[in-house]
């Protein structure tokens, strides 16, 4: 059964690209790639009810303030930390699936986004941690200073 989903999935995803361009490509390969993280994003599947994910997306995804909408709720309320890393791969994904093939970033440059997006939410949680010990540090000194008056 998982293989059938498996090739179900490719014959939706691949092909539907090869069958605008008649050819497999490194920017087709790009297009997939982003139609499986937007899948993640949202929680829905390539083609639903003859709609594909990637158009959808693309056509709510002109006004970034309703970039939110777009994102699985389930998954993107859990911390604002979680929400931050989904709409960074959002933006990512976006750039996979655009309809311009020249626009769309080589493999090696996606991995590079997602690993600096991970990172940089890690540097920006650590940060944040650091500087809550640190107010927490000069609350507790300047109690202690109080009390030694």
């Amino acid at each position: 059964m998982l293989d059938f989903l498996i090739l179900t999935w490719w014959v939706i995803v691949v092909l539907t690209e090869y069958a605008y361009t008649m050819r497999v490509t490194m920017a087709g390969n790009v297009y997939s790639f982003g139609v499986v993280l937007l899948e993640l994003l949202t929680g829905k599947p390539a083609v639903s009810e003859g709609t594909e994910l990637a158009k959808w997306v693309l056509s709510k995804s002109k006004q970034q303030d309703k970039w939110d909408h777009i994102l699985d709720y389930n998954i993107s309320r859990t911390s604002p930390a979680v929400r931050g890393q989904m709409l960074a791969v959002l933006k990512i994904a976006l750039s996979c699936v655009s309809v311009s093939t020249e626009a769309r970033p080589k493999m090696k440059s996606v991995l590079r986004l997602i690993v600096n997006a991970r990172w940089g939410l890690a540097q920006n949680t650590i940060l944040l941690e650091e500087a809550v010990l640190f107010i927490r540090k000069i609350s507790l000194f300047k109690s202690l200073f109080q009390n030694c008056r």
